[in-house]
């Protein structure tokens, strides 16, 4: 019995996945289709990689909500397009590299400080 239960639950978190990861999708699209039709003055610098890193990193943090397995490259990755798009927002002209740098070392402690349950 305890089986088939999670055999149920697995399958409904992979549906959840599946719908998370469209509606991620379908925000990426809409945001570039809006980014595209707003004219070059209206539109501020950094706006596409700022919405890129926010739809990533609000992504990841809904499968954490609902304990669905997913890849912590997704929320690094949110990071850094979010650094990007406030680094263009703002014209602090960050050096990308040093960036990356950076987030890649903090998600790496953040991973030893909070492992993964089961590890």
């Amino acid at each position: 019995m305890s089986e088939l239960f999670e055999i149920e639950q697995e399958k409904r978190k992979t549906k959840l996945r599946e719908k998370l990861n469209r509606i991620g999708w379908g925000t990426f699209l809409i945001m570039l289709g809006i980014i595209w039709v707003i004219p070059k003055d209206f539109c501020p610098d950094g706006l596409l990689p700022l919405s890129i890193g926010i739809i990533f990193i609000v992504l990841s943090l809904a499968k954490s909500h609902y304990q669905i397995r997913g890849s912590n490259s997704n929320f690094f990755l949110g990071l850094i397009f979010l650094t990007i798009g406030l680094g263009d927002f703002f014209h602090l002209g960050f050096p990308i590299i040093s960036v990356l740098l950076i987030f890649w070392g903090l998600f790496i402690i953040y991973g030893i400080l909070f492992p993964k349950k089961g590890k």
